[in-house]
């Protein structure tokens, strides 16, 4: 029985179809495995464009966004020394406020000064009125230069006071203070119309013809 079996299954009748068969699924499993490998191949490669093609994408954008940074820098460029005058145009402006606040503190000093002449019943206030040009002064040198200071001092041009004081030391107090204070209402003025000129630096210097600074011999009522 068991020889027949051998003899049966070796036979051609049972190896050629077994072959065939054998032959037909290699093909196949060939065939698979060929397909699998092409699909995902093309798979990749479909990927790799897709990649490419966002790389070209970016690479120009970010050519595009180099070409506008060197644009902004060349504006920027362009612009910085209008910038940079504009700012001290600000600067300037800034500090020509804080100049005319101060001096018309000074001016609200000198005409509180000037009230106490009128009192003849005290002496004048000298000191107090040297004190306050001092630091009048020192602040026309630390801004504006010595040239102001000459002007403060100087009453030429100026149209001749009217007062009613008859203490001679209240009268020359009271005209050496109203001559100081027309100068320094004239320095108020010029901060706000001569802007060009104060950007610019430039001092007005006008030479004193007195050589004192003594109040009673700037001018007398």
């Amino acid at each position: 029985m068991t020889q027949i079996a051998k003899r049966s299954l070796l036979s051609w009748q049972t190896l050629i179809p077994a072959g065939i068969l054998l032959f037909v699924w290699i093909c196949l499993l060939a065939w698979s495995l060929t397909a699998t490998a092409y699909y995902d191949h093309q798979d990749l490669l479909g990927r790799i464009r897709t990649l490419n093609s966002e790389l070209e994408n970016n690479i120009g954008e970010l050519k595009q966004a180099r070409g506008r940074i060197n644009d902004l820098e060349t504006e920027n460029a362009a612009l910085r020394p209008e910038i940079i005058r504009l700012r001290q145009q600000i600067d300037d402006r800034v500090r020509r406020r804080q100049w005319s606040a101060t001096l018309a503190t000074f001016v609200t000093e000198g005409n509180r000064l000037m009230e106490r002449c009128n009192d003849e019943t005290v002496p004048p206030p000298e000191a107090e009125a040297e004190a306050w040009a001092s630091r009048v002064e020192e602040f026309l040198v630390e801004n504006f230069g010595q040239g102001y200071v000459a002007r403060f001092r100087n009453g030429a041009g100026l149209p001749a006071g009217v007062t009613t004081i008859r203490s001679i030391p209240h009268r020359q107090l009271w005209g050496g203070l109203r001559v100081r204070m027309a100068r320094l209402n004239e320095f108020i003025t010029e901060l706000r119309l001569n802007v060009d000129r104060l950007a610019k630096g430039e001092r007005v210097l006008i030479v004193s013809s007195l050589s004192s600074s003594s109040f009673g011999k700037v001018t007398t009522a």
